[in-house]
């Protein structure tokens, strides 16, 4: 009795191995990562850290190389829909890596480029730089501009252009 016991826990065990490893086959081949671990960048293991740099490295990809940051209508679920990767985890690894959610690294991603246009010669007026940024409206873009600059778009390209004119 206790050897038929033994032989049918371990035939339950070794499915259960088994369908688990298909599970994560099946992830990998459909190009999905998954993450179960602590959210804290201190507490991560080595194999998180590696899935949170593989998650940065598609979202940097869709978002910044091919400038869907630029996209008004860009969401969460759309981006991970097109990186393969879940929703949560996008957040979770924003989140672990930057202390930003989605939409503030979004945010900040499109700030960065608008400053890059406002420093340009070629001096573009202000609703440009925000419809070129991505922002729906001009108004969103100056407000989401003060609160990364803490100054207006246009304050800050005078105080850069001071800058560059008092060193040079």
């Amino acid at each position: 009795m206790g050897r038929n016991f033994f032989h049918v826990y371990l035939i339950v065990v070794t499915c259960r191995i088994f369908i688990l490893f298909l599970y994560k086959v099946q992830n990998k081949c459909l190009g999905y990562i998954n993450c179960t671990r602590s959210t804290n960048i201190t507490e991560v293991s080595p194999e998180d850290q590696l899935v949170y740099d593989t998650v940065c490295k598609r979202i940097n990809n869709f978002l910044i190389n091919e400038k869907h940051f630029q996209d008004k209508n860009i969401n969460i679920v759309e981006m991970a829909h097109q990186c393969h990767i879940r929703k949560d985890l996008v957040n979770k690894t924003l989140k672990a890596k930057y202390d930003l959610t989605f939409s503030n690294y979004l945010k900040e991603k499109r700030i960065k480029y608008a400053c890059t246009l406002l420093l340009d010669p070629s001096n573009m007026k202000i609703d440009v730089i925000s419809d070129a940024s991505g922002f729906k409206t001009t108004r969103t873009f100056v407000r989401s501009f003060r609160s990364v600059k803490n100054v207006s778009p246009t304050e800050y390209r005078h105080l850069q252009v001071f800058k560059r004119n008092m060193f040079c």
